[in-house]
């Protein structure tokens, strides 16, 4: 079985709750045979290793994760409890969601410690997660501008912002790539120094957004209606 490094970090760069248990500084891709690959993390130090659990990458509204927030410290849920968060924007946060079956999760700190990971290997593995899933997008449009979901989850259709160089030819675009993501679970894209589609793009983030904070059930969950794009490997707002 071939390994492929995806990230290596240093290790120990976590408190785990038992100094014994092994905490992961390394995230592999294993060759598992048949065309299968499986995400693999391993510690040096004690020689353990795990598959890296079935995170998913997950953007939410900043309004979503105060509502979030707000209720489980009113419940006296310690901060350990309250789910990891990165402030990606002032509208937009990144957070790790896991499936777990007949469970799903919004990962806090404890749960990193429970599964011996640091937030570096954790975002890691998110990603790689995402690049394997862009096969199953759904990509359409042309001529500089496209519409992409994520069929089968379609609130994670936002987050392949994230690896747009996996799924998006920057070829096909007049400019830097540029994204418009009124709600979750739709995902626009046109380039930089395309006028006329930006202009369309602005509409259809704002119209998208109000659409979704008026009734985000019947049509998705909100999420900006700023336009966004990826500067130095971040997402930042487009001006």
């Amino acid at each position: 079985m071939g390994l492929f490094d995806i990230f290596k970090g240093k290790s120990k760069t976590t408190t785990t709750s038992n100094p014994d248990d092994p905490e992961f500084s390394r995230l592999v891709a294993a060759d598992a045979g048949k065309g299968r690959v499986d995400l693999m993390m391993l510690d040096p130090e004690s020689g353990s290793r795990a598959r890296f659990p079935d995170l998913d990458f997950l953007l939410r509204d900043t309004h979503w994760f105060q509502a979030v927030r707000k209720t489980l410290q009113n419940s006296g849920a310690p901060d350990d409890n309250i789910p990891v968060v990165e402030h990606l924007t002032n509208d937009v946060v990144q957070v790790f969601g896991l499936d777990a079956g007949d469970l799903y999760t919004i990962l806090s700190p404890a749960d990193l410690r429970r599964y011996g990971m640091g937030l570096q290997i954790t975002r890691a593995g998110a990603l790689a997660r995402l690049r394997q899933a862009v096969p199953d997008l759904l990509i359409e449009g042309g001529s500089g501008r496209f519409r992409v979901s994520y069929p089968e989850n379609p609130d994670l259709s936002a987050s392949f912002m994230l690896v747009h160089g996996d799924w998006l030819d920057p070829n096909e675009l007049n400019g830097d790539p540029v994204f418009a993501v009124g709600r979750r679970i739709s995902l626009h894209a046109c380039g930089s120094r395309d006028r006329e589609s930006l202009e369309g793009m602005r509409e259809i983030a704002q119209v998208m957004y109000a659409e979704s904070v008026n009734d985000p059930y019947g049509n998705g969950k909100p999420l900006t209606k700023e336009l966004l794009t990826m500067k130095d490997d971040k997402l930042v707002p487009f001006r």
